[in-house]
């Protein structure tokens, strides 16, 4: 009988060798990534064949994939990811909550079953886009106002050259909203990193003119 590590080593090595694609792909950025129904299903495949079972769990901290082996229960393997949190568009806390379980199991089993995807850093070298967006400190607060325009309440429209909270290039959707591309009710900015940052802001978020 083979052990919980040589059981998990040989389920990496054949799923390895059974040139998965990637389904997903990020419509900002138009880079691949592994979506969960990629590789799931071959895993399951795998961990029945080799007697193997896999558990997640949640705390307030950590998402928790503990691998078993079936034939000795004793035995087993623990990875750990910490939590995170999520903020999309137009979505309630429940559908935020689920986007976050999707992330942290997919992201386990990757590490799990060491499911290679390219470096994001190192695929964006030279980008001073991506170096601003990546070493800039994380802040709570917005970006001073860019050539504001008083209204005739002596009022004046917030806007943004850059995102606040990761430094980031950001989505002016004002003009699509105006044409009807966008529903009246989507943020007025937003980042380009959806996935990492998330941020978003409506424009007609007033602050006094000084």
């Amino acid at each position: 009988m083979s052990n919980v590590y040589q059981k998990l080593q040989t389920c990496r090595v054949e799923l390895q060798g059974m040139n998965i694609k990637k389904s997903g792909k990020n419509k900002h950025t138009g880079a691949a990534y592994y979506e969960l129904s990629d590789f799931l299903p071959q895993v399951n495949g795998l961990f029945d064949k080799l007697l193997l079972t896999s558990a997640i769990s949640f705390d307030s901290e950590l998402a928790i994939l503990t691998i078993f082996n079936s034939e000795e229960p004793s035995e087993m393997i623990v990875f750990t990811c910490p939590m995170s949190t999520a903020k999309l568009p137009n979505c309630h806390d429940v559908q935020n909550l689920g986007a976050v379980i999707s992330y942290e199991r997919r992201y386990l089993y990757m590490n799990a079953l060491e499911i290679v995807e390219h470096d994001a850093l190192d695929g964006t070298i030279g980008d001073e886009n991506v170096a601003k967006a990546t070493t800039a400190k994380p802040t709570d607060k917005k970006s001073p106002p860019t050539e504001p325009e008083p209204q005739g309440d002596g009022k004046v429209k917030q806007s943004y050259k850059e995102c606040p909270n990761c430094g980031g290039q950001i989505w002016d959707n004002r003009a699509k909203k105006a044409s009807g591309t966008f529903k009246a009710n989507s943020p007025d900015f937003s980042c380009r990193d959806k996935d990492n940052c998330g941020w978003v802001a409506w424009g007609r978020e007033e602050v006094e003119a000084s």
